[in-house]
């Protein structure tokens, strides 16, 4: 599946992973789609959030998240890792959400049938990152934003459709894929007009990216689950 443009998701990423230096003390991790150096018809340039597990080895992304893995949680001094995708989607007719995805997560990471304590784990982290990012928007004081001829208010929903996950045995997002190496993870969904808001607004996104951050130094870095599971990749790498 081609993927389309996503305006200032990219950007975005790189503003987070920059503000990590002044919010853990060393930039973050990131790697973006460079649409201009991307080869027309490369099968390694597939959409990443729209993979087989037979696909999955010769995607650039994937292989990233390998190393990623090997880097910080398996090398010489590990350290907690957290994968946040982020995405751009169209500013919908009836709200202006930030969708928080966490399905690779909520159904693969644990259930409350298997694994009592990695389901806690997961609804912990989903709960305090929502009420984090509504935290964050709370500095706009009530502010809206004419979209689609209405006047909207920027939220948040921590139960969306695009939740990042396909199901199982079918398609993979790049989150789910890091679930299956045991790399917590979550999909944001970033409307159009909050992701310009975002780029203009520097007191909203350093309470954007703090919750983020937040919600990694007090819940993912406190994750107890993490190797209580193997690896469900299925793939060579």
């Amino acid at each position: 599946r081609i993927h389309k443009r996503e305006r200032f998701s990219a950007e975005i990423a790189l503003k987070l992973a920059a503000y990590a230096q002044e919010a853990m003390g060393q930039p973050a991790s990131y790697i973006v789609w460079n649409r201009m150096t991307a080869k027309k018809g490369d099968p390694k340039n597939l959409d990443p959030n729209y993979l087989t597990r037979n696909q999955s080895p010769y995607s650039v992304w994937h292989q990233a998240l390998h190393e990623f893995q090997e880097h910080f949680a398996n090398g010489q001094h590990p350290v907690p890792i957290f994968h946040v995708d982020i995405h751009g989607k169209m500013d919908r007719k009836d709200n202006l959400d930030l969708d928080i995805g966490m399905g690779p997560m909520e159904n693969c990471w644990g259930s409350s049938r298997s694994d009592a304590e990695a389901t806690a784990e997961v609804e912990s982290l989903k709960e305090h990152l929502a009420s984090g990012m509504r935290e964050a928007f709370r500095t706009l004081k009530g502010k809206v934003f004419l979209v689609h001829g209405k006047q909207m208010q920027m939220t948040v929903e921590d139960d969306p459709y695009l939740n990042a996950y396909w199901g199982g045995g079918t398609f993979e997002t790049i989150s789910h894929q890091s679930v299956n190496l045991r790399i917590p993870a979550i999909q944001l969904e970033v409307p159009l007009t909050m992701r310009r808001e975002l780029m203009r607004n520097d007191q909203l996104f350093r309470r954007f990216a703090g919750a983020i951050y937040q919600s990694y130094k007090y819940m993912v870095s406190n994750f107890k689950c993490i190797e209580s599971k193997p690896r469900v990749c299925g793939c060579a790498l």
